[in-house]
């Protein structure tokens, strides 16, 4: 467990790390986000092959072997966090709910 302060520190250590992987890739996104071990990003004309090479170069760069990145979703909808995020027929990038297939909506009030 450790201290409290451990979570926050490392999202500030990983976020150099990460950030100045992604920034030395070659073709790097347009947009790129991060959530403690949750990353997004998209730009145009990002094929599947130059999201693999980013992995790839994430995986190279990012201590090697202790930390590995992998490719869950590539498309025009994926799933971050508790959100679908999609591309529609016009454009426009809306947002919708997400529920994991386990998720029984199982609660307890006290």
């Amino acid at each position: 467990m450790g201290p409290s302060y451990s979570c926050t520190y490392t999202d500030i250590w990983g976020a150099k790390f990460i950030d100045t992987a992604v920034s030395s890739f070659n073709n790097s996104p347009q947009e790129y986000k991060r959530y403690r071990d949750d990353i997004i990003s998209f730009g145009i004309n990002f094929s599947e092959d130059v999201v693999s090479n980013l992995v790839t170069h994430l995986n190279e760069t990012v201590l090697p072997g202790k930390i590995v990145f992998k490719l869950e979703q590539f498309g025009k909808e994926v799933h971050f966090l508790d959100l679908i995020i999609f591309i529609d027929d016009s454009g426009y990038i809306p947002t919708k709910n997400y529920h994991k297939p386990m998720d029984v909506h199982q609660y307890l009030f006290i």
